[in-house]
């Protein structure tokens, strides 16, 4: 299970240790920045589902959009500065701005995916006030798992169904834009599938370069 685990995690990370948090002395499958964007990004994402949101195709009100673009600002200035050679960064603000960003992504995605000005429309978040809601318990999870509190394969398998759904949500986006004439069931199938296959994808070559 943690050999599986640590694949999914190599399909979209670096896995470079100092980096890399730990769950009760087990490190994670993924940095810290990821393990923020991730984990936001599952809980949001089901968030969106039990909301029945997936369809959404009427952009937010301002309250959410402003807040939120403005939310995923800290992780491309983090990360680019430190890229640089601008200034260091450190775990606690890695994963911090990742829930940033993380938990914004989702609602852009499925608008990106679902826009249609001649559809009915439904509000990707009905409620902007329960966007903070949603960040406000992401960073209650990234707080347990910044202290490493949490079980290492609770952490691991949200982190790793963050990933699996972000690849969801972009090939459902792809395939929105690319074959409109799909039903909504098979472009979910579809996308599903094609997040399978990416993961394994690159979670192959990642090993190969490793190794």
């Amino acid at each position: 299970m943690e050999g599986m685990l640590r694949f999914i995690g190599s399909a979209v990370c670096h896995g470079l240790t100092e980096r890399i948090l730990a769950a009760r002395g087990v490190l994670l499958p993924v940095c810290a920045r990821c393990t923020g964007i991730y984990l936001s990004f599952f809980i949001s994402f089901i968030y969106l589902t039990v909301n029945k949101r997936l369809r959404g195709n009427k952009p937010t009100e301002i309250f959410f959009t402003f807040p939120a673009v403005i939310g995923m600002l800290p992780m491309m200035i983090d990360a680019l500065s430190s890229y640089t050679g601008l200034r260091e960064t450190n775990n606690f603000i890695r994963l911090a701005t990742g829930i940033l960003f993380g938990t914004a992504l989702p609602a852009f995605f499925i608008l990106a995916a679902n826009f249609d000005v001649n559809a009915g429309n439904i509000n990707i978040i009905k409620h902007p006030w329960k966007y903070p809601a949603v960040l406000c318990v992401s960073f209650i999870a990234g707080a347990f798992v910044y202290i490493g509190s949490i079980n290492y394969y609770t952490v691991s398998l949200t982190v790793c169904a963050g990933v699996a759904a972000m690849f969801f949500l972009f090939f459902n986006m792809l395939l929105s834009i690319a074959a409109r004439k799909l039903s909504v069931k098979r472009r979910h199938i579809l996308s599903w599938l094609s997040a399978a296959l990416i993961i394994i994808f690159f979670g192959t070559v990642h090993t190969m370069i490793r190794s």
